[in-house]
């Protein structure tokens, strides 16, 4: 009897799996290296990285509230900002469009090398990679600080997933640090480490010392026990900000209400797989401990869309024995070279630079700006809005005024740092941009609370209410408007 291959087996040549992977790499990158930016949050945090640029000395009150400036501010982010004040000083917007590209770009790379060098088949290291694609691209490929956190991730699950050696641990703590400093999302280092402690019974306490080590390092910034309660607070609540955040912003909406881009078929498709494979691997318990920790995550997506990312990236690197047994093992394990992950990165990085290098000198600086930061028209109007002006504008147009306008003295009603603010006023600002608030009812408690100036869009219901006005400066449908 003529034994047959495994399935998928001409994905176990390392030309035809660098040469599809590659090309899908190419496709993200000329698609969003001249995309324009819709992410408010980039700009605060480029703000911040330039108004405090010494990372042990942080903010600690919000600073740039006329209401709520007192209020307490955990920079839970702040090992981004002094980048981002770099990146957005030399190259304006358009430093975000490439940024998020590259970070896709490198955290791919980085899941398909530790992949390939894991899996006994290029094909499993292939599909797994697949996988991380279809279910965490919107998280992965976005210039907000989450992206990145989730390049951490990957490399934090590669290094505690690999055989045990004080090299790699010692590597592990200091991605650790790095992610404790970088981004909320900080815990999920012990933890993932505490996960695969469970299945390694011969490197068990030595693993489980150094979960805890990491667990330690959450406290180990200036802002002590305070960073990490705020990372649970914004998974789980805990405070009426923090209920409003959740009831309000999209990304923590459940699954089924979040739309695009946290959630679309492939998405959906890619995270009921990772179910799946997590539901499968828990017959076994080599692996019992990474099922749950996947099933965890899968929870908290249906939970909250904006960790769907996480979900996949787990299952793939953590449960990638479930889709060999699936294809087929390997008859024979060929060593894979480290540059077969370089070959998949090289191509779509040399084709983001040609096309946002194109778009680069084909727009000026409101060009790079989503409909949503109001693009040159809002971006016109920041710069006649007066020195120490107490502005009220849109929810997304909070960060971009920061950065603009901050150094002059503007501050703003609310924006898009959210836990830095009073309940009362978050729900303010949620009333006035969803309309649940009466209009002339909006602008008077505006005026009452100290707001001088407005900047409104045409069409919304409080520039309706701002009707009889005479605008201070107007560029296209953006109007400056005087509250007094």
């Amino acid at each position: 009897m003529v034994e047959r291959p495994p399935r998928f087996s001409s994905l176990d040549r390392a030309p035809v799996v660098a040469v599809l992977l590659a090309a899908v790499l190419c496709v993200a990158a000329l698609q969003l290296g001249g995309a324009k930016v819709p992410d408010p949050d980039v700009f605060w945090i480029a703000a911040a990285g330039r108004d405090f640029p010494r990372l042990l000395a942080p903010p600690t009150t919000n600073g740039y509230s006329f209401v709520d400036g007192a209020v307490p501010w955990v920079f839970h982010e702040r090992l981004f900002a002094p980048l981002y004040a770099a990146g957005l000083s030399a190259l304006g917007p358009s430093f975000f469009s490439a940024w998020g590209a590259l970070v896709g770009i490198v955290g791919i790379a980085l899941v398909f090398g530790a992949l390939a060098r894991a899996c006994e088949r290029l094909a499993v290291a292939a599909m797994a990679t697949l996988l991380v694609l279809f279910g965490a691209r919107s998280a992965l490929f976005q210039p907000r600080p989450a992206g990145a956190a989730l390049v951490l991730f990957i490399a934090t699950l590669a290094l505690a997933s690999a055989p045990w050696s004080r090299a790699r641990a010692a590597a592990l703590l200091a991605v650790a640090l790095v992610w404790t400093n970088a981004h909320g999302s900080f815990p999920l280092a012990a933890i993932a480490t505490l996960a695969i402690a469970i299945d390694e019974r011969a490197t068990r306490r030595k693993r489980l010392g150094l979960a805890v080590a990491i667990a330690a390092l959450g406290v180990a910034t200036p802002y002590g026990l305070r960073l990490p309660v705020l990372a649970v607070r914004y998974v789980l609540g805990g405070n009426p900000t923090m209920a409003l955040v959740h009831r309000h912003i999209l990304e923590f909406a459940p699954l089924w209400r979040a739309g695009a881009p946290l959630v679309d078929p492939l998405s959906v498709m890619a995270l009921v797989a990772s179910a799946v494979m997590a539901l499968s691997a828990l017959r076994s318990p080599r692996t019992r401990g990474r099922a749950l920790f996947v099933l965890l995550l899968v929870g908290l997506a249906v939970r909250q869309a904006r960790h769907g990312g996480l979900a996949c990236v787990a299952a793939a690197m953590l449960l990638h024995g479930e889709i060999e047994r699936l294809l087929g093992h390997a008859t024979t394990r060929p060593r894979f070279p480290a540059r077969l992950a370089v070959s998949i990165a090289l191509p779509a990085i040399f084709a983001l630079a040609i096309i946002w290098s194109h778009a680069r000198a084909r727009r000026d600086e409101g060009g790079w700006l989503a409909a949503n930061l109001g693009g040159r028209d809002a971006l016109a109007l920041l710069d006649v809005v007066p020195n120490g002006a107490r502005l009220y504008v849109p929810f997304d147009l909070g960060g971009l005024v920061l950065w603009r306008a901050a150094p002059r003295g503007v501050r703003v009603f609310y924006d898009s740092r959210n836990d830095c603010y009073a309940p009362e006023n978050a729900r303010v600002a949620f009333a006035i941009e969803t309309g649940a608030m009466e209009p002339r009812d909006a602008v008077d408690l505006l005026r009452a609370r100290g707001a001088t100036h407005l900047l409104v869009a045409d069409g919304t219901p409080i520039a309706k209410a701002l009707g009889a006005l005479r605008p201070l400066a107007r560029q296209g449908a953006w109007s400056l408007v005087a509250a007094r």
